[in-house]
């Protein structure tokens, strides 16, 4: 026990040999030299049966045979399942909120474990009600004494604010079981301030700002900082205002989980930071933005917006808006002029006075749910597959507006403003050349939009060649007998493929090749028996995977080359000799949302070959070789990437896989809040590698939950309240 000299103030240092959830350091089931190496499937668990139905698969990167990919996708365990929570709450009823604001959460609160490393000294200040400035005297006294463990802040009861806010220093974290209150003289800036530091921890109380203090939370030139659970009311300015290093830093990774803002001019406000992940927040009764989202590369998922002037004021580049609630807003979504590259995925709108004004560039809308529709604007955005008209009619835009009917929503409507839309339908009867057929309607109608309705089976005897403003509504499968691949077209705009099977006949084809594309969307299509990668991307943006099924290729299910801005979206990757979702050859800013790879022998998803800032969220990689691999084999760089909220569950080698070969370079990646289980390890790292980040992984059941051989994993585990 050390005193530090204040009456009354009882500092412990703790020496946390804390058991880090598992094993550190043990060696991995199987090392390999490089990325195209052979990777045996998984080993089969107790109770998990091995795959008897599957003939002996080819390893196309080696040309060595084996089994395709190991067990049968197994059960989610008890541990990575979702919780039983109530259902989404509907939207529009803009009366008094009944039930949870948030359902079902995504972030999955970490067991307590270690918080910098398995080994850890950490001075603890618990303290219970009394004046702020004794609390922030200890804290300043630990610091002094020892700059480099961990200073844990425990606070109960009531503290209030006068003068100046709660300052946390680097390596530091907080437990409020209570309340931090504005004073009724107070004149901080803000209740507490994270300025200049790096790995701060958050967790809980109430903050109040009593209409005195402007901001509740202010962070400013600071990195790895980590917020949960907090609810913060009264601040005139913003409930939590989040400054950064700078919109496009890169060794920085930092969270905003599960917090109540309410009552401020902002709730949550984002600037001038990059690769921050905002989950399961809930901000309301702002008089000016729910979340004001500026800054660079990061995650806005699953959050609610309700009752604000304006949900979310997007201004930043290259975020993800993903899954969020916004409802009973006046402006629910306002994508600004000085935004750009937004990408807006998956939304839910409900009794707002406007769903969505659209301004900047190059934003890319997808899958958004917008009763009220979309207010034109801006100049070089995309606008994709909405349930949403544009409000009011545009006949003509500066955007790429597209909205195709599918093969389950086949509406009449106009499908790209200022385009006459026609629809043919052909059988296998009426039309047995399906691509001299294709070919007469584009040349019959040049300058339409062709709504191609296509029943029945169909035997091609060599590719279908699209052309730009086409839709294929499948009833049926189109199934190669000659030379392939099945689909094919080289600079294409505003294509849709949607529902039916596409069918390689075993042959060593790809079933759909598109290169440089510009709105390409895959809409629930079944592709079959390629031998050859069964989904090629090549160059382009924006292109879209939507629900689509591929089902077994002796390569990669899918495979993008060269490419940005491909979104990745509920769809499933199994039984692939390589991988399930493959981002290759520099690669920069794809989005894998919401998919399920499955028994591939190599990788559920991979990140590699100086692929930048790409995005995983929400899969589940099971069952496969490793789950999620982001290495370096033969090209450098490999850097940026966040991979966050998935579950990887029974991958017979590593969950998430951080690794470079000599030479190479695999740095600054982000792994947040993974739940990670029953793998043949959790976390692995390996090679030429630095400053690779992980935050709040959950490890339950690997076989070994860390092994670094490079020594160097950069890791954050701040303490949480209930």
């Amino acid at each position: 026990m050390r005193q530090l000299g204040l009456a009354g103030l009882c500092l412990s240092i703790l020496c946390q040999a804390c058991a880090s959830n598992g094993p550190h350091g043990a060696p991995d089931a199987a090392t390999e030299t490089g990325e195209d190496a052979d990777v045996p499937g998984p080993t089969p668990r107790d109770g998990a049966p091995a795959r008897l139905d599957a003939p002996p698969g080819h390893d196309a990167a080696t040309g060595t045979d084996g089994p395709p990919a190991g067990p049968d996708a197994p059960p989610a365990p008890d541990a990575a399942a979702a919780p039983d929570v109530a259902p989404a709450p509907p939207l529009g009823a803009c009366n008094d909120l009944i039930g949870p604001p948030v359902a079902p959460p995504l972030f999955v609160p970490p067991a307590a474990g270690f918080v910098l490393a398995p080994a850890e000294m950490a001075t603890r200040i618990a303290l219970e009600s009394r004046p702020l400035a004794e609390v922030q005297a200890a804290i300043d006294a630990a610091r002094a004494k020892d700059a480099t463990s961990l200073v844990r802040v425990e606070l109960t009861g009531s503290f209030e604010v006068t003068t100046a806010p709660l300052r946390l220093p680097s390596r530091s974290v907080l437990l409020l079981g209570g309340a931090l209150r504005a004073g009724a003289a107070a004149t901080a800036p803000s209740l507490i301030s994270v300025d200049n530091a790096e790995l701060v921890g958050i967790s809980g109380g109430n903050l109040d700002g009593a209409g005195k203090v402007a901001v509740g939370i202010a962070v400013t030139a600071s990195a790895h900082v980590h917020i949960d659970g907090v609810h913060i009311a009264g601040a005139t300015e913003d409930a939590l205002r989040f400054g950064g290093r700078g919109a496009a830093t890169s060794d920085t990774g930092s969270s905003i989980t599960r917090v109540e803002a309410s009552g401020a001019r902002n709730g949550i406000v984002v600037g001038d930071a990059a690769n921050v992940v905002l989950i399961d927040n809930y901000s309301h009764d702002n008089k000016g933005a729910g979340l004001a989202l500026g800054g660079g590369f990061s995650v806005v998922a699953n959050n609610r917006l309700r009752k604000n002037a304006t949900g979310l004021a997007s201004n930043g580049t290259s975020n993800l808006v993903y899954r969020n609630a916004l409802d009973c807003n006046a402006v629910a979504l306002a994508a600004g002029d000085a935004g750009n590259d937004t990408i807006i995925v998956q939304n839910r709108f409900g009794g707002n006075g406007k769903d969505l004004t659209l301004g900047g560039t190059a934003n890319v809308l997808f899958g958004n749910l917008l009763p009220v529709g979309i207010q034109d604007g801006g100049q070089g955005n995309f606008v994709l597959n909405n349930a949403g008209k544009l409000a009011p009619a545009v006949t003509k835009s500066a955007n790429l507006v597209f909205l195709p009917p599918t093969s389950d929503q086949r509406h009449k409507d106009a499908v790209t403003p200022g385009k006459p839309r026609v629809d043919l339908a052909f059988t296998p009867q009426s039309a047995p050349d399906l691509a001299a057929a294709a070919a007469k309607a584009r040349a019959d109608h040049p300058g339409a939009t062709l709504v191609l309705d296509l029943k029945g089976d169909f035997s091609l005897a060599g590719p279908l060649v699209l052309s730009s403003d086409s839709v294929l509504l499948l009833d049926g499968t189109l199934k190669l007998a000659g030379t392939g691949p099945i689909i094919q077209g080289d600079n294409l705009t505003a294509v849709e493929i949607s529902g039916g099977t596409l069918d390689c006949g075993g042959q060593r084809v790809s079933g759909t090749m598109f290169n440089n594309g510009t709105g390409v969307v895959l809409d629930g299509v079944k592709v079959v028996n390629c031998k050859a990668d069964a989904v090629h991307f090549s160059h382009g943006r924006p292109n879209v995977v939507f629900r689509s099924d591929v089902q077994g290729s002796d390569r990669r299910c899918l495979w993008a080359q060269t490419l940005s801005r491909l979104l990745v979206v509920d769809s499933a990757f199994s039984g692939c000799t390589m991988d399930g979702i493959d981002m290759d050859s520099h690669d920069s800013l794809t989005y894998s949302l919401g998919n399920h790879t499955f028994n591939n022998k190599r990788y559920g998803i991979f990140f590699e070959e100086g692929g930048k800032r790409n995005v995983a969220v929400n899969n589940l990689t099971e069952g496969n070789g490793k789950g999620v691999n982001v290495y370096s084999n033969a090209s450098p760089g490999t850097d940026f990437n966040l991979v966050v909220a998935n579950r990887v569950v029974a991958n017979g080698n590593q969950g998430l896989r951080a690794g470079a070969l000599p030479g190479m370079d695999t740095s600054s990646n982000y792994f947040f809040n993974n739940l990670v289980s029953k793998n043949g390890s959790g976390i692995y790292q390996d090679g030429a590698v630095k400053l690779n980040y992980f935050s709040q992984n959950v490890l339950v059941d690997n076989k070994a939950d860390i092994v670094d051989s490079a020594a160097n994993l950069v890791f954050f585990n701040p303490p949480l309240l209930p």
